[in-house]
């Protein structure tokens, strides 16, 4: 079985870090602990107090200096690296790479699924990919 299967289905929850719900981010936070033995930086405290993410606020999260600290931006994606997804110029959303075509993300309209990176909808939407420094 691979690792991702566990995920697959379960609900979108804004702000969550449940292994039975999540949001995108809660999601890597989950994986890379479960796969990598990792835990990455929560950036809830970066966030505004909104029902939903806003654009400006996801960016944030990953331009920070705590961000910059823990992520670097890579040219050559591997498995398990952070996808960030840009939605008109600015980052919305993140997922993460499962082999060299999928991504497995959640969204509040979706509940936690691969996507092909490849499709009309997601290449033109990836902006960069994130691997931890460590």
């Amino acid at each position: 079985m691979k690792w991702y299967t566990e995920y697959l289905g379960k609900p979108y929850v804004f702000r969550s870090r449940s292994k039975d719900a999540f949001d995108c981010y809660g999601l890597v936070m989950l994986a890379y602990k479960k796969v990598l033995n990792e835990v990455p930086p929560d950036y809830l405290h970066l966030l505004g107090n909104h029902r939903s993410i806003q654009p400006l606020e996801f960016n944030l999260c990953f331009e920070s200096t705590e961000t910059r600290s823990y992520w670097a931006v890579v040219e050559d994606p591997k498995p398990m690296d952070l996808v960030i997804v840009s939605k008109y110029g600015f980052p919305v959303h993140c997922g993460i790479l499962i082999d060299n075509m999928n991504i497995l993300h959640t969204t509040e309209r979706l509940s936690c699924c691969v996507a092909r990176t490849d499709s009309v909808y997601w290449k033109n939407r990836i902006d960069k990919y994130l691997r931890p420094r460590v």
